[in-house]
């Protein structure tokens, strides 16, 4: 165990959480470093979980997968990161999460963006392994000291956004949360997991297994001492043009996608809104509910990356005015995200969040002939509320 241990320094923190709703109970293991080496994190990490998890179940099943109902008390939630996790690796804040779909009845495999991935192994652990049921509606918060269980009226009226904010005042602002809306808590089979106050957990219905769970957020506590170590910390400083670190960013650089916004990079430039028009170009932006891809240009123009990064300045003087900033996840320079803020013609804020994605504005949008940017903000801004 000591040399697992030692091993599990660099760039791992070497532990996994296990919590057990049904018993409000956790315990700490040690990260099995020969997974580590084979599966390096992610989801690699997740499917490992997911097989220890049914492997142990097979006293009380004859074939725990198959058996299993996802929206049992035996399914389990697999919340794993990797080795760059935490690291100055250019673009290295997701988050992985696996369970057994309510949607497909198969693996349940999604990830998501943002903060929370880098603040679990700052709390200490790699990967978290949820099961069971909570007897109430519960948030677990996690930190370096273990594990608080804080509980909800069933008649609290919460959705991820609000709950974030609440999760934050109590746990403190540098805290992150994975949370859950009205989608998962009534357990919609599609039910998305928020991270950060717009981004998600989004395939497989990992929402309606949190809410099957009674569990409606999951909060870390980073420690403001604990570091992920690494083996050559040269490697990852950017002044370094022969690290890792540095030919990373050389090449995110040079993508089409990814390079610099004065170099016209799409996703730095105008958010990943930014991919609709030319998807628009290729003919392949769908229509009337999948039927066709066909749409006018001057609509298209209407909703695009472009639309949104110009809205403020291209109002009219009655209009409602959508002002727009940018974001991004954990030590991510592509700065892909966009936070914005619907105010009225006298400049009082009307609402405020963040989006929307290509797939909001595509499938909210265009897909529905609907071709008006606060219309689908709106829309997008709601479907984050009820993730």
């Amino acid at each position: 165990m000591i040399k697992e241990m030692s091993k599990a320094c660099f760039g791992y923190m070497g532990k996994t959480l296990n919590i057990d709703l049904s018993r409000q109970f956790f315990k700490e293991e040690p990260l099995p470093m020969q997974t580590a080496d084979l599966l390096l994190g992610g989801r690699g990490f997740g499917i490992s979980g997911l097989f220890d998890h049914f492997n142990d179940l097979k006293e009380k099943y004859t074939n725990p997968f198959a058996e299993v109902a996802p929206l049992s008390p035996d399914n389990v939630i697999v919340l794993s990161t990797s080795a760059a996790t935490g690291t100055m690796v250019p673009t290295s804040g997701r988050l992985h999460m696996s369970f057994k779909s309510p949607l497909t009845g198969a693996i349940g495999s999604t990830n998501g963006g943002g903060h929370f991935s880098a603040g679990l192994k700052r709390a200490g652990f790699d990967r978290v392994v949820i099961t069971g049921k909570a007897p109430d509606p519960c948030v677990a918060v996690i930190s370096n000291n273990g594990v608080r269980f804080r509980t909800f009226s069933k008649s609290d009226e919460i959705n991820s956004i609000s709950l974030r904010k609440q999760i934050r005042d109590v746990a403190g602002k540098k805290a992150h949360a994975l949370t859950i809306g009205k989608a998962g808590q009534t357990q919609c089979l599609f039910a998305s997991v928020m991270t950060d106050s717009g981004k998600a957990l989004g395939r497989g219905g990992g929402g309606a297994v949190f809410g099957s769970k009674n569990l409606f957020g999951v909060a870390i506590v980073p420690d403001p001492v604990l570091k992920v170590k690494v083996a050559h910390p040269e490697n990852l400083r950017a002044q370094n043009s022969a690290g890792a670190a540095k030919k990373t960013k050389l090449k995110l650089d040079m993508g089409k996608f990814t390079k610099k916004e004065e170099f016209f990079g799409i996703l730095p430039s105008l958010g990943s809104l930014g991919i609709l028009g030319m998807i628009h170009h290729f003919g392949q932006l769908i229509h009337n509910n999948m039927k066709d891809t066909t749409h006018r240009l001057e609509d298209i123009n209407q909703i695009n990356g472009e639309a949104l990064r110009n809205h403020e300045k291209n109002a009219g003087p009655g209009d409602n005015r959508i002002q727009v900033k940018k974001g991004g996840c954990f030590n991510c320079p592509i700065l892909c995200k966009r936070k914005v803020t619907i105010v009225d013609p006298d400049g009082s804020e009307i609402e405020k969040g963040e989006g929307p994605e290509f797939e909001s504005a595509a499938l909210l949008g265009a897909n529905l002939s609907i071709y008006n940017l606060e219309v689908i903000l709106k829309a997008n801004l709601l479907a984050n509320a009820y993730g």
